[in-house]
């Protein structure tokens, strides 16, 4: 039989402190990412498909206030989880699209730039909010 044992020592697990968790290059298809300078929440970079949310495209967003493209009342709920410094904290959305109503699953997190990334999902029935 083969030996298939595997030298963990020879391995620095150090250089996993330096990988980046969340990479903002990359979204999952059924999400859409935004970067966000504060304190005005301007657009800085949005995913491509940013229209499944918010029927604009992309470049449409980018160097605008968040605040235009959403409620006064969802801006509060992620105002205050800046605000506190709740950032990697679920927030639980509702945005309108058309004559209907998105739930939508948001988590806030800063990037090495110290830039605000905002993460937002759908969330397929009322059990599905929360990440």
């Amino acid at each position: 039989m083969e030996n298939t044992s595997i030298n963990l020592q020879a391995f620095d697990l150090s250089k996993l402190e330096q990988e980046y968790i969340h990479l903002y290059d990359y979204i999952q298809p059924h999400g859409v990412l935004l970067a966000l300078a504060e304190p005005q929440l301007k657009i800085l970079q949005a995913s491509n498909n940013t229209s499944s949310l918010f029927d604009v495209s992309p470049q449409e967003m980018l160097q605008k206030p968040l605040r235009k493209f959403i409620s006064k009342s969802q801006m509060a709920k992620i105002t205050k989880v800046i605000k506190h410094n709740e950032c990697l904290k679920s927030i639980n959305l509702r945005f309108k699209k058309a004559d209907k109503y998105l739930l939508i699953n948001g988590i806030l997190h800063r990037n090495n730039d110290n830039v605000l990334i905002l993460e937002l999902e759908p969330a397929y029935s009322q059990n599905d909010i929360n990440f």
